[in-house]
């Protein structure tokens, strides 16, 4: 049995892992800058997805994975 410490770390390192499906990598960077974009328009640096915070360092991230997956975001901020 995991404690609740464990599964928290679990977490957090699912954030910074490549996910096992890349689908499921390049659906959670288009959320990253979606989230963060809505985030933008109301005035945040920071915003959530699936109750973790992102912010702009997890963008470049998101942007880098998007444009290696052939999905690049054309340059703008956060835009999806």
């Amino acid at each position: 049995m995991t404690s609740g410490r464990e599964a928290a770390l679990r977490r957090r390192t699912q954030l910074f892992v490549p996910a096992d499906e890349p689908a499921e990598e390049v659906a959670h960077a288009q959320q990253v800058l979606e989230a963060l974009a809505l985030g933008e328009r109301e005035g945040t640096a920071a915003a959530s997805v699936d109750g973790w915070m992102v912010d702009t360092t997890m963008a470049a991230r998101a942007r880098r994975l998007l444009a290696h997956a052939g999905r690049g975001t054309g340059g703008d901020a956060f835009a999806p």
